[in-house]
Parts: C-alpha cells; structure tokens; sequence
C-alpha cells in the first residue's frame, strides 16, 4: 500500500497541472482573446482610446482654454484726398421779344425761328405777339419772324444774339403786312376748275417764297405778297408759277404791288400735258426698277429746279405726265446701280404721248457719289418767260 501513494500523487499532480495550463486562461491569452471579441477590455494600455477615458481614482481633466474668437479684419484705410469743390451748373439763358406790324398792332400767330448753339427751335407767338425761348445755353443765336399776311424778313433781316450764363435777350420784329394775290385756276377749252393745284411764289429776293394750294372750285390766295417799294429795292425776276397732276405748268411774272394789303388778281388757265415714257436699263442692259427719272422742263430764278419725277417699274418703264410740248426736256436718272450722262429731248407740239429715248446706266466708278435731287440746270433760253 505504501508503495503505491507516491505514484498516486505523482499523477494527480500531473493532471493538475494539465487541468491548469489547458483550462485556466493566461493574463496575456485572455488580453488576445478579449481583443480579438471587442470586449471592453480591449481598451487597455497602449491604446489611444483607453488613454482618453478616465479610470477610476484618476484626477478630473483640466478644461481646455477656450479658443479666442477671430479678430475682425481692419478696415481699409482711406487715402487722405482733398473735398472736391461744388461746381454750379451754368445758368440758362432766355430769349424773348414781341412781333408788331407797322402800325404798332401786335401780330398773334408769328412763327418765331430760334437757330442757335442750342440748336434749331420754334415757336408761335401769343395773341399779344408775344414769345419767349426758356432754358436755353450760353452762345450765339439767330433770331426771325414770319406771319401769314406779312412779308417774311430777308436773311440779313434776323436778330443775332450772344448771350452769356444766366443773361437774357431781346429780339423784337416789326413786320410789314404784305398785300394779296388772288385767282382761279381753269382747264384749257372746258374752263373746268383745277383743284389741288400748286401756286408757289419765289424766290427769296422779295422777303421769302410763298406756297398754297387751289380750292374745290379753283380759287387761291396768297397773302403777305411783298410789295414794291421803288424808293429802296427792284423787282428782280419774281414768278408765280403754278403746278397741277395732268397739266403743263404755268407761270407770270408777279404783279408791283405799290402799298400794304393791296389786291391783285392773277388767273392761270392750264393746258394739258403730254405724257412721256422712257425706258431705263442697267449697265447688264437689263432693266432697272425702282429708278427715279427727272424731267427738268424749265428752271426757275432761285437756284432750285422743278422737276417732274417718275419711278421705274419692274420692266424699267417710267410714265410721266403733264410735260410741256415744244420745249427742251432734260431727262436725269438715278439709281443705286449707276447713272447715265443727262440728256435732252422735246416733245412734238401735237403728241398726246412720247416715247424718250432709252437711258443706260453707268457703272459708277469707286469714291462717286449719286446723283442729288435739287441740283442747279441750265436749259434753254427759250424756257424763261419774257418779263414785262
């Protein structure tokens, strides 16, 4: 019996210590094995986590110092600059005057012509002849007055003014009330009134031209026809011509009258015109549309010419009536393709209708410009009519 104890005791201590190394844990095995589970014994030394939370008995974390509040950034500074000086706007200047006749009477109705640094303006005057200009700048001005029944003043007849910041004018006008032309205007053989009529006065030399127009039944009047002084100035070469759809144009030499608001009666009896027709073609001697053809019968004694005007159609083929017969023409053409050298004709005294000679444009050459309307024409002689 006693030989057996200690073998006995030898292998119990043997399994004991195989019980403890296989089935108690380590202190390192059972570190991994947490680690490896995510138990909270994972946070142990070492670990950035586990350092920041407190243990127990540990002293409280002193609070961190609040961060400071960003400074605003300083305002720019502002270079020291000398005030700028106030600068008054220019005063305006004013125009005003008043329009009489020659007796003293206060002419209402005046057209007033303000021409200037301001630049063109106008007005009427009130019922007393009164007008003024408001607001105007500093500069020189040209001043004229034109009434209905009164002589329009000569170019040389305006009032210049030059006026300085806040400074006024005057311009006043005494008018002289001009006489009266007075007529009916007829058809040749029918004596049928012609209505629509054109009656023009001119030139300028006399104190302005003068326009109107036939009534229904083919009356006119012209007011504010100059009359003649003999002591100071001439009668020089002043027509009353008169234009109507259809007809040659007529004219006479206009009446001397000798004092104010005298009547004259002046009649006209027009003939029928011819019509003229013409063809214009391009420098492809194609036809040209939309070409404006000018048909000078006869010059007048300013420095304008009448024409009679027509416009191409799509075949190049202008129709224009009332043209004189017997008398030079000169034919003028003009479109945006070329132009065409003027040229002459007349019209056979017993021709109804007449056939112009065709007109070719010309290329034009570069830096040329288009014929203007309103060029001066010189044609015959036997155009102007014989002054009395």
């Amino acid at each position: 019996m006693k030989s057996r104890w200690p073998g006995l005791l030898l292998g119990l201590a043997i399994l004991g210590g195989l019980f403890l190394y296989f089935l108690v844990p380590s202190r390192d095995s059972g570190t991994e094995a947490g680690s490896s589970q995510g138990s909270p014994s994972s946070k142990t030394l070492g670990s950035p986590l586990a350092a920041s939370q407190p243990r127990p008995g540990d002293p409280a974390p002193e609070a961190a110092p609040p961060s400071p509040a960003p400074s605003p950034a300083p305002a720019p500074r502002k270079s020291p600059t000398s005030p700028r000086p106030e600068v008054e706007p220019p005063k305006p200047v004013r125009i005003h005057g008043r329009v009489v006749d020659t007796a003293g009477h206060p002419l209402g109705g005046a057209r007033i012509d303000n021409v200037g640094s301001a630049g063109p303006k106008a007005t009427t005057t009130d019922p007393d002849g009164g007008y003024a200009f408001e607001a105007l700048v500093e500069g020189v001005y040209f001043i004229s007055a034109v009434h209905p029944e009164c002589e329009a003043l000569l170019w040389d007849g305006r009032t210049r003014l030059e006026l300085n910041p806040g400074q006024d004018g005057e311009a006043d006008f005494v008018l002289r009330r001009g006489g009266a032309i007075e007529g009916r205007i007829t058809e040749a053989g029918s004596g049928r009134p012609i209505p629509g009529a054109r009656v023009w006065l001119g030139p300028d030399t006399l104190g302005g031209s003068k326009t109107t127009t036939s009534g229904p039944d083919g009356n006119y009047r012209i007011l504010g026809f100059p009359f003649l002084d003999p002591a100071q100035r001439e009668l020089k070469g002043e027509y009353v011509q008169v234009s109507a759809a259809g007809f040659e144009d007529a004219w006479a030499q206009a009446p001397r009258l000798a004092q104010e608001k005298e009547k004259r009666t002046l009649d006209f009896v027009l003939v029928a015109g011819a019509t003229v027709e013409g063809r214009v073609l391009d420098p492809d001697a194609k036809a040209a549309s939309e070409a404006k053809v000018y048909l000078y019968t006869w010059k007048d004694f300013s420095t304008k010419p009448v024409p009679r005007t027509g416009l191409t159609d799509v075949q190049g083929i202008y129709r224009v009536t009332g043209l004189p017969r017997g008398r030079d023409i000169l034919l003028e053409v003009k479109h945006a393709a070329g132009e065409a050298e003027p040229l002459t004709f007349q019209v056979p005294r017993a021709a109804v209708t007449h056939q112009a000679p065709d007109v070719r444009l010309q290329t034009r050459k570069p830096g040329e410009g288009a014929l203007k309307e309103g060029r001066t024409v010189t044609i015959g002689e036997q155009d102007r009519p014989e002054k009395k």
